[in-house]
């Protein structure tokens, strides 16, 4: 299991962006990290977060899907910090 940040430029105004954020929920598996960036806990790869992004989101806004593999540091949201650091067992923020 590790973290993966699924990173988009789709606007919270587009229609898309409450599908989008309807695909990626999940328990305390995901978390909204910044306006259309998410962080997953999970076991499946990149790759295959990236196609479930691209079917709802179509070829119209880029997309980048990556693991996170250390330890961070930010000025987020104390919660989201607190989930970041919880799924990553960083202790870094």
């Amino acid at each position: 299991m590790g973290v993966l940040l699924i990173c988009t430029d789709l606007p919270p105004s587009d229609r898309r962006h409450a599908r989008l954020e309807a695909e990626l929920q999940g328990d305390d598996a995901t978390c909204r990290v910044l306006g259309s960036t998410w962080a997953v806990f999970t076991s499946e790869p990149p790759a295959k977060w990236y196609a479930r992004v691209r079917r709802v989101l179509g070829a119209e806004y880029p997309v980048l899907v990556v693991a996170v593999m250390s330890k961070l540091a930010g000025q987020l949201p104390v919660e989201t910090m607190a989930w970041l650091d919880r799924h990553l067992g960083s202790g870094g923020g």
